[in-house]
């Protein structure tokens, strides 16, 4: 009896492994796997300004001579970027979209630097739109692969002033990369909403989608991500990386951001060592700070104070 006691303990022990770590791989697949195409988010198709904004961006795109650029990134991907120059200028910005977008949504983020003089390219992270990648990064491998975006620019322009820029993911991406060796190109860094770390990120919409207690899984996503993405949620530690930085960084956040937490942008922004300015937008959800009138004459104000 005790041995048949113990034979039966034994399969429901595996049985429950096996529900448990399907329901793991499940949420890895909705929350991290990449899928080289996406659509725009719920909440940007709300706002008419966003939606103007976008449609002015994809006729600039399609009317303005550009290229797409590639590199291989540090573990043999080829990622794409969308490059727009303009001839005479040695100021550049590097656009990083946010998490299932690609470099096609943010169009009208690149028209405004383009606007006022400045060569564009906006990159495709893995995992998204042309870039090759089974798995979304989440900002830690992509820090890497903007590394290698800036020294793909001043291979071939060698005095060139870089801006880093991105949105949601994005953010989290550029400040991340403002935690590694830089060269001086690198003048100035702005991050809309980006988190401060991706496990309670995770938590959150853990519970806000599947209604589960985020601990009951998190251990479980944490070995699927290992295994197939090769790094773990607690090496995705933006605020880590702002301890090491020294690029000036601006730090932008709505304040009814439901996706990532408003909290986080202080987090950030205490955290950060290189000189820095914030600016909170009311009445604005996530990645929609960007609709407001103030914008970017701030986003431009700050920029201007490192651009010679």
């Amino acid at each position: 009896m005790n041995k048949k006691k113990t034979i039966f303990a034994l399969g429901a022990l595996a049985g429950v492994s096996i529900t448990y770590f399907s329901l793991c791989q499940r949420l890895y697949n909705n929350v991290l796997k990449g899928h080289n195409k996406s659509a725009k988010t719920k909440d940007e198709t709300d706002y008419s300004v966003l939606d103007s904004r976008r449609q002015a961006g994809q006729v600039w795109a399609e009317t303005t001579e550009h290229a797409i650029v590639y590199i291989s990134s540090f573990d043999h991907l080829k990622l794409a970027g969308y490059q727009f120059l303009n001839p005479g200028s040695d100021k550049w910005v590097i656009i990083v979209h946010g998490y299932q977008s690609e470099a096609k949504y943010v169009f009208q983020n690149g028209k405004e630097f383009y606007d006022r003089g400045f060569n564009v390219l906006i990159v495709d992270c893995r995992g998204h739109g042309l870039s090759e990648g089974d798995y979304i990064g989440m900002g830690w491998h992509d820090r890497l692969d903007v590394v290698k975006w800036i020294e793909h620019i001043l291979l071939r322009y060698p005095s060139a002033q870089i801006v880093l820029y991105g949105i949601s993911m994005g953010a989290a991406t550029v400040m991340m990369t403002t935690g590694e060796d830089l060269p001086s190109n690198v003048v100035c860094a702005i991050e809309d909403c980006g988190y401060s770390n991706l496990y309670d990120v995770f938590a959150d919409q853990i519970k806000k989608l599947y209604h589960l207690p985020p601990i009951s899984v998190l251990a479980g996503i944490d070995c699927v991500m290992r295994s197939k993405a090769g790094y773990s949620i607690g090496e995705v530690d933006t605020i880590k990386q702002l301890r090491k930085s020294k690029t000036p960084t601006l730090f932008i956040h709505g304040q009814e951001d439901d996706f990532v937490p408003f909290t986080m942008v202080f987090e950030n922004y205490n955290a950060c060592a290189a000189p820095k300015e914030i600016i909170t937008a009311s009445r604005a959800g996530h990645a929609l700070s960007q609709t407001k009138p103030y914008y970017y004459l701030k986003v431009f104000e700050f920029i201007d104070h490192y651009i010679k």
